[in-house]
């Protein structure tokens, strides 16, 4: 029966039948981070990492902090076999550089956004729409974003732990430039060059 009440998350410490509560951290210093639950797992998406952990064996956890230790991150895939992190590299977003701006002026866009007041029976506005922040600067390309892919598969026929080993890094480039519309396609993903163009990047199924 539903109660509406949290359910404690415990594991095992290894010390005998020894049980603690199990914290769940973001790994990120920043407001935007974001939550999305695929079967018994949870994944902590935010701007610096991703945590991956396991609601029905707490003990069961991994995350991209130390392979990506200065990322910059602006979207997350969950797949079959894979988790996708699209990066802008960290150089292209320095400190009062233009990708810098770019980043600031979206997430103001967005926190404004949220802050509205919306009325009953009136749908929120799009990005870009009436309502949105009217000076915010037009999302920039970027000359190039990563792809990270992390094992989602298990660690082996014994242990159903999910792997979370980082098994490819694909650098994107295009002299255009990339807009940040990325979408995941059967065997890869579909992307948004600033000359209007729609490229693909598609791969082979790996066997383990």
């Amino acid at each position: 029966m539903e109660t509406g009440l949290a359910l404690p998350l415990k594991f095992k410490t290894g010390k005998g039948d020894e049980e603690v509560d199990r914290v769940l951290t973001t790994s990120n210093k920043s407001w935007d981070v974001g939550l999305r639950v695929i079967g018994s797992h949870l994944y902590v998406i935010g701007s610096r990492a991703i945590v991956s952990y396991n609601l029905d064996r707490p003990a069961e956890s991994w995350s991209t902090v130390y392979t990506l230790p200065n990322a910059n991150i602006r979207d997350a895939f969950i797949g079959q076999d894979f988790l996708a992190v699209l990066e802008q590299p960290d150089v292209l977003a320095q400190p009062g550089g233009p990708a810098a701006a770019q980043v600031q002026a979206q997430q103001q866009a967005a926190q404004q956004q949220r802050e509205q007041v919306l009325i009953p029976g009136q749908q929120p506005p799009e990005d870009g729409a009436a309502g949105a922040n009217p000076n915010a600067a037009p999302a920039k390309p970027s000359p190039m974003y990563r792809l990270h892919l992390y094992g989602t598969y298990p660690v082996s026929d014994k242990n159903p732990a999910q792997s979370g080993r980082l098994d490819y890094v694909k650098e994107v480039t295009d002299p255009a430039g990339i807009t940040a519309n990325w979408q995941p396609i059967d065997g890869g993903f579909a992307y948004q060059t600033a000359d209007g163009k729609v490229k693909l990047l598609l791969g082979a199924r790996p066997e383990h």
